[in-house]
């Protein structure tokens, strides 16, 4: 009682400190954006009304989510040419409950998630396809490709795209208690650590679901400076 009394007198004598204090903790954590478009009308990412907070997404402590509004043959266009790089402790998806799915198509520029977990396939249907020069590049956190169960998440990174896993305390999962799939089509896949004590390595079917990477005409390099990294068949079954 008396530490509320205290409280509410200092909120009274200093409203404009509080208020400032309020707005710098709410930004620490960054804003959400969740696709609220339609991608048969605008499918680009950098159209500000196409998102919830009324301003396409900005390199930041942010996340986001795309779980409505697209499909396979009409995906979220990322074509900004430029890096875009989510760095909160948060976690962004495409396809969150079963109901859900989310279409990202990766054309030009990097899309980075330099912290966090990021799940394509939750429990709904997640799909990425990076290509014309694209990149997806995780670097801390983990990447989940069919998380929960009835998840599907599929990566495809066709010729002249690249996906990045690293550099210190990454990795991806590919299928866990869903199924995950990656795509190589005349690509590459660079398992990547630069750290001294890292852990960033892939695992192909840790639960109840199944993984899948299939290689056409592509590369996955395991390649550390000072790390030896590691991809998993199988992992936990």
């Amino acid at each position: 009682m008396v530490f509320e009394k205290s409280f509410f007198r200092f909120v009274e004598r200093f409203p404009a400190f509080y208020l400032v204090s309020c707005l710098l903790a709410g930004s620490a954590y960054g804003a959400v954006y969740t696709w609220v478009g339609d991608t048969l009308v605008n499918d680009d990412w950098s159209e500000d009304s196409n998102w919830s907070t009324s301003s396409a997404p900005v390199t930041g402590s942010h996340t986001f989510n795309i779980n409505t509004g697209s499909s396979e043959a009409n995906p979220v266009v990322f074509d900004t040419g430029a890096t875009t790089s989510f760095g909160s402790i948060g976690v962004s998806m495409l396809g969150n409950n079963s109901s859900d799915s989310g279409f990202l198509r990766i054309n030009s520029g990097v899309l980075e998630f330099a912290a966090g977990q990021q799940y394509v396939g939750d429990s709904g249907i997640g799909h990425i396809n990076i290509e014309n020069g694209g990149t997806l590049r995780k670097l801390n956190g983990r990447l989940y490709l069919g998380n929960s169960a009835g998840g599907l998440g599929t990566i495809t990174v066709n010729a002249g795209g690249s996906l990045i896993s690293g550099t210190s305390n990454g990795g991806m999962i590919i299928g866990g208690a869903g199924d995950g799939i990656l795509n190589l089509f005349g690509s590459s896949f660079l398992i990547s650590d630069t750290s001294s004590g890292g852990d960033n390595r892939v695992d192909v079917g840790t639960s109840t679901g199944q993984g899948l990477i299939d290689i056409r005409d592509g590369i996955i390099d395991a390649n550390s400076a000072t790390v030896p990294q590691s991809l998993l068949i199988g992992a936990d079954t």
